[in-house]
């Protein structure tokens, strides 16, 4: 049996003579503790101590972290770091932070539980939100799509009233990427939304510049002018008319 455990331990190590080994790398107290079967133990580490050691891993890393964390303590440590994350302040402390902002989006595509699956997503798109500088929280927003993905998030976004964030996030595009981005979000929930907020968009679309010269942006209007033909006011076919994107008699039902 000892020497089973000790085998088990070996791949862990790399000693010394006489030479003292402390362990700090979490990916590998998560192995020996798995291997030890010591349940709930990883559980006791310092959140803090976490998402420092979150920055040096892989992404298989991440994952193996993920799963064998309980809800209760992820909650905690992207709490920690949505709360970090919110307070960068430039480029350079975004893109040191990428780790943090992948463990984040790993953690939700790897969340089983649809209802806290919800809950973290939720967490993010307010952070984006509520942002001062949408270029510091981008590494989030540019991944929402690939979220929206998961029907369970689609259908919270409908219920939850999460839309009219994203109708906001959309008239406040601060540049092409981001609207490009803010059209594929708004356009894969699209048949969710009221008239009101159709002609609403429509005219987000003519107030800023950043959107109606994103070439993504224009490309879903398209589609838009004759998907909701019946719904658009006069005010709004003036708008699609303007910026070209009037709907072709032929196609005018």
């Amino acid at each position: 049996m000892v020497k089973l455990l000790l085998d088990s331990l070996l791949p862990f190590y790399n000693l010394s003579k006489g030479k003292e080994l402390i362990i700090t790398e979490i990916s590998t107290v998560s192995q020996i503790i798995k291997t030890l079967r010591l349940s709930g133990a990883i559980q006791r580490l310092d959140a803090r101590e976490i998402i420092e050691n979150i920055r040096k891993m892989d992404k298989n890393e991440m994952s193996d972290l993920i799963i064998d964390l309980d809800y209760d303590k992820l909650k905690e440590i992207l709490k920690k770091i949505l709360a970090e994350i919110a307070l960068i302040e430039n480029f350079e402390d975004r893109d040191k932070n990428k780790s943090i902002f992948d463990f984040t989006i790993y953690s939700i595509k790897l969340m089983r539980e649809i209802q806290k699956r919800n809950e973290l997503f939720k967490m993010i798109v307010e952070v984006i939100h509520d942002s001062q500088d949408g270029y510091y929280v981008s590494h989030f927003h540019i991944r929402i799509p690939e979220l929206l993905r998961f029907n369970s998030i689609k259908e919270f976004c409908i219920d939850s009233g999460l839309i009219e964030l994203f109708i906001e996030l959309y008239e406040r595009s601060y540049n092409y990427e981001i609207a490009g981005i803010n059209s594929k979000i708004i356009d894969m929930i699209r048949d969710e939304l009221s008239k009101d907020q159709i002609n609403k968009i429509i005219k987000a679309f003519s107030l800023e510049r950043q959107i109606y010269e994103s070439a993504m942006a224009r490309t879903l209007m398209v589609d838009w002018t004759i998907i909701f033909q019946t719904k658009l006011t006069e005010e709004s076919e003036a708008i699609l008319e303007k910026y070209g994107l009037g709907i072709p008699d032929i196609l005018r039902l």
